[in-house]
């Protein structure tokens, strides 16, 4: 069964000024924050409904006005009010908002083209079937015929059935070469093409769009589906355009931070328990072993993309990390004496002793260099 077509939208563009706009100004200074609430919400009821307009009869007045819990009366003069600011339109009962119906004209036009496209698809196939059946048909025909004729029409058939298989042959050699031809996403180098964008995008927002981009591709199931590395990065770049054009690409980039500040986050928590020198659980062995423990089972838990990371931070993120790696690790060869006398150089030390200043203790006594 065929998915039923969409006519409304799961998101819209939220222009981060908006508040700010001479319009909307207006508006809550004549209905301050509730009003500006109601206009977000309105906008939304908008947004999920059919061709983003609504028809506003008594009964889905009382509705909406329950929805947004505030009074009839008090929705109807707020909507007088927007109509006279024309940001919305309120014509025999129709409800619709020109500049979120604008906004999201992109994403009925993609849908529109996808429709042609699948459409163009289901076509094609059932042309092929089609064609593929009255070949088998034809071909069935003639056997049948060739069995009641002389023995000469058969080796003609003989020959001809040979040619036919020659030219199976053939093709199936020529879609073999155009599958070895073809170029997975993840074998292109987008690096090399970012003096494209680099007057748009710093290095780490271009890390996050390819990345984004290799994650729907794959979703799609299309990443062996380009016949050139030239066709990945055109794809790209219309997907890109697209993407800004509609507002998505502030949801990428906002997706690509959360990823940043996941795995910084989990890092310090680690750097931090590492860190402690004085905290109740150093105070003895069980509890030193016990913290340290913990604190390895995160670090090998942590799913370390450093792509994710600004520029600026990859440095100091290595070299914590290798840090941490090499402590772990001394930790794990030092017997009980080598760690009592390391509890008891921190009971000495400072409240924030380094990662280094440890590992070089344990380093020391197990002579590593």
């Amino acid at each position: 069964m065929a998915r039923p077509t969409k006519h409304n939208a799961d998101y819209f563009s939220h222009d981060a000024n908006m508040r700010n706009q001479r319009k909307i100004l207006a508006m809550r200074g004549k209905y301050g924050a509730k009003g500006y609430g109601i206009w977000c919400m309105l906008q939304e009821v908008l947004a999920d409904s059919d061709y983003f307009r609504l028809e506003l009869d008594e009964v889905e007045l009382e509705l909406l006005a329950s929805d947004f819990m505030i009074e009839v009366d008090f929705l109807q003069e707020f909507l007088s009010y927007m109509q006279r600011l024309k940001l919305i339109s309120y014509d025999s009962n129709i409800l619709s908002c020109p500049s979120l119906t604008d906004s999201l004209q992109l994403l009925v036009d993609r849908r529109k083209r996808d429709k042609r496209r699948k459409n163009a698809r289901s076509a094609l196939t059932e042309n092929l079937v089609s064609t593929s059946e009255k070949a088998v048909s034809d071909s069935e025909n003639v056997v049948n015929d060739e069995k009641t004729k002389f023995s000469t029409r058969k080796t003609h058939s003989k020959v001809e059935q040979s040619k036919g298989k020659k030219r199976k042959v053939k093709e199936s050699n020529n879609n073999s070469k155009e599958r070895r031809n073809s170029i997975a996403v993840d074998a292109v180098d987008f690096e090399k093409y970012f003096s494209s964008y680099e007057e748009e995008l710093s290095t780490w927002e271009f890390r996050g769009a390819v990345a984004h981009f290799k994650k729907q591709v794959s979703r799609n199931g299309d990443t062996n589906s380009y016949d050139s590395e030239a066709a990945v990065v055109t794809h790209f770049r219309n997907w890109y355009n697209s993407a800004v054009a509609s507002g998505l690409f502030k949801e990428v980039l906002a997706a690509w931070n959360d990823r940043r500040l996941k795995l910084l986050k989990n890092f310090n928590k680690v750097t931090r328990m590492v860190l402690a020198a004085r905290g109740k659980k150093y105070l003895d062995l069980d509890k030193l072993k016990s913290g340290v423990t913990n604190a390895q089972s995160l670090f090998l838990g942590i799913e370390v993309d450093r792509s994710v990371l600004r520029d600026e931070e990859l440095e100091d993120f290595r070299s914590a990390w290798s840090d941490c790696e090499k402590f772990f690790d001394l930790f794990s060869k030092s017997t009980d004496d080598v760690l009592v006398g390391f509890l008891k150089k921190k009971a000495s030390s400072s409240n924030r002793a380094k990662v280094t200043s440890m590992t070089a203790h344990l380093a020391n006594k197990l002579k590593v260099s």
